[in-house]
């Protein structure tokens, strides 16, 4: 019989990588196993987990959020002809910027391992305790947070810092100033939306609405990247490190 339910533990369990992610000096989240394949943190669980709710969603009928690019219709900015003129130039402080506030606005995602929902059963009629909702404050909040900006006292980059070594890679370390990252990027607050519901339940559902459009913003970026970083003819004194780079911006996708 298929697993449904799961503790808090086990949620954030990780597996027993048989190498640690170690690039450029720096240790970072996840690991990998005996075949040199990355396998991200805390995922020994969680991965079947979601995988087992969302087969079970489409069994009762429901249907998956298409939570791809084609939520967005505007390329990149600079898009990939524009950003590889500027490279091809000299000029790679576009770059850089995008890749710095990337990390830093990944970091602050790290707030939302410490956030407690409400009781979400109190929402619903059915029992919930073997969907993915049962769960928020069972661990799926606090791995997110930690999968963003790390786990507290410890020396093992996250995503931000990933991202600083998918920069520090492409350029070196100190290669520009840090750009100051905007205050905020999700929607500003407009007052109540939908009334009818509890006041809580709407404020996380704009939270997770947000979260949401957060990520297909950086799957954008994914896609970017990694176009940009394989493209023959960019980086050419150094094509093996783009490689690493693109690699790099799997591990975090």
């Amino acid at each position: 019989m298929a697993k449904n339910v799961y503790s808090y533990d086990e949620i954030m369990a990780e597996h027993d990588y048989a190498q640690p992610h170690e690039v450029m000096g720096k240790l970072l989240h996840g690991g990998f196993d005996a075949e040199g394949n990355y396998i991200s943190p805390r995922m020994l669980h969680r991965g079947p987990a979601v995988a087992q709710w969302a087969s079970n969603l489409e069994a009762r009928g429901g249907k998956l959020i298409d939570a791809s690019q084609k939520l967005l219709k505007r390329d990149n900015y600079p898009n990939h002809a524009q950003q590889k003129f500027l490279l091809q130039h000299g000029l790679g402080k576009t770059l850089w910027d995008s890749l710095t506030l990337t990390g830093i606005i990944e970091g602050r995602g790290k707030v939302f391992s410490d956030v407690v929902g409400p009781d979400f059963q109190e929402f619903f009629v059915e029992d919930i305790s073997e969907l993915a909702v049962g769960h928020l404050n069972k661990g799926l909040h606090h791995a997110h947070g930690r999968d963003e900006g790390g786990m507290d006292n410890s020396d093992i980059g996250a995503h931000d810092e990933m991202w600083f070594v998918v920069r520090d890679l492409l350029f070196g370390k100190d290669a520009y100033a840090i750009p100051t990252a905007p205050e905020e990027i999700g929607r500003p607050e407009m007052g109540r939306l939908f009334p009818q519901i509890s006041k809580t339940l709407e404020e996380f559902l704009l939270i997770y609405m947000n979260i949401l459009m957060v990520e297909v913003r950086a799957e954008k970026m994914f896609s970017f990247c990694c176009e940009l970083f394989r493209d023959p003819e960019m980086f050419t004194d150094r094509r093996d490190i783009a490689e690493q780079a693109a690699q790099m911006v799997e591990r975090i996708r």
